[in-house]
């Protein structure tokens, strides 16, 4: 099969065709799905901004609430923090400091049910096996921040370090794990402290990872790659007659 432009004729070969067409639907198809996703950390964003000026909502009568509708709203707590079920979270990067998320379970005044409550960040020490000492108020707190669903990510290996003790060091918030491991009936949410709460460590935690833009730049590389390999194949596969 082939194509005549006046003096031009471009030739398409079957199999070199095919190959071709293989790569622009790879290559499309990766661009694309940079859009999808850009698309939708524009709709967390927004879904971030107007429930920050929503009025908290109070724990546990949230529960009536589905858990997804509570992502990312305010919402306070007041109840009693177990130290002694403290778990570290790991590999959380300030800075470019290595160091751990505190999670803490707060039993929630007036039941048996608690939530877990992210207090912030901080550093690991030097030596990875002595484990920081976070100090934790006694007796009935009150607390403050937004409700978080627990992300899966990308999982290797289980939640738990191997001869793990208390404080824990676990590698991703498995709630169906931690409520086994801490005995407490927990919410499916993670309460993050707010920045302002007095009991909160270093927060600043980022609404996304990565912006809009930077899929927006992934996606047009993409799509820049499929448009330079037909132009390169329509240029090898074209002779001009003479």
């Amino acid at each position: 099969m082939y194509i005549q432009l006046g003096q031009f004729r471009t030739t398409l070969r079957p199999w070199p065709s095919a190959i071709v067409t293989l790569g622009l639907a790879i290559l499309l198809g990766l661009g694309t799905w940079q859009m999808q996703r850009a698309a939708e950390k524009q709709r967390v964003l927004a879904e971030h901004d107007s429930k920050m000026h929503s009025e908290p909502i109070a724990l546990p009568g949230a529960g009536a609430v589905p858990a997804e509708l509570l992502h990312l709203h305010p919402v306070t707590a007041r109840g009693t923090l177990d130290g002694a079920r403290t778990m570290l979270l790991d590999n959380r990067i300030r800075n470019r400091t290595v160091g751990y998320d505190v999670l803490v379970p707060l039993r929630l005044a007036g039941g048996d049910a608690a939530v877990l409550v992210n207090r912030g960040w901080v550093p690991r020490g030097a030596q990875r096996d002595v484990k920081p000492r976070v100090e934790h108020p006694t007796g009935d707190v009150q607390v403050r921040g937004l409700a978080v669903l627990p992300t899966r990510g990308y999982r290797l290996g289980g939640m738990l370090e191997p001869e793990s003790a208390w404080p824990h060091v676990v590698q991703f918030v498995a709630l169906e794990e931690m409520r086994t491991l801490t005995g407490y009936e927990l919410l499916p949410v993670v309460l993050r402290l707010a920045s302002e709460d007095p009991l909160a460590l270093d927060t600043g935690w980022p609404v996304i990872t990565m912006g809009p833009q930077r899929h927006y730049g992934y996606a047009v590389q993409w799509y820049g790659l499929a448009l330079a390999l037909l132009a390169v194949y329509l240029v090898a596969s074209t002779r001009r007659r003479i």
